[in-house]
């Protein structure tokens, strides 16, 4: 969880200094837009990369994902 939280404000941070560096000036509108293209990208891209799916569509029900992680003693489920 801590790594996730550090990624997060890591590359954050990182698009907020390019943002301050390239926008002339910064305004909440370029803010948004920013933030809405790095939403978009990250669910076009790292989304499927993790086997979720395009916009998280094909993630499973939190019931099914724990079903699976139930041992099972062998095939017939004794």
């Amino acid at each position: 969880m801590a790594l996730a939280i550090g990624l997060h404000l890591g590359y954050g941070g990182l698009f907020g200094v390019i943002l301050a560096r390239i926008a002339r000036p910064v305004t909440t509108r370029n803010g948004l837009a920013l933030g809405l293209g790095l939403w978009a990208l990250l669910q076009i891209i790292f989304m499927p990369f993790l086997g979720w799916g395009l916009f998280g569509t094909a993630r499973p029900d939190s019931e099914e994902a724990s079903d699976e992680s139930e041992p099972h003693d062998n095939e017939d489920g004794r």
